[in-house]
């Protein structure tokens, strides 16, 4: 889809290429530290999410 392939997949993405740069959306990881006002997440917490534009 990133390549542009199908075509109309251009309309979504960016007709001369992506809009944006980012090779990918998906990101996951463990939080390695919290500030003193955050209360939803803690150190150690698994965490995944999805980039949207």
């Amino acid at each position: 889809m990133r390549a542009g392939k199908p075509k109309y997949g251009r309309l979504f993405l960016g007709l001369r290429g992506p809009k944006h740069k980012t090779p990918g959306t998906g990101f996951a990881g463990i939080v390695e530290a919290v500030g003193p006002e955050v209360t939803r997440f803690a150190e150690g917490d698994e965490l995944f999410g999805e980039i949207v534009f």
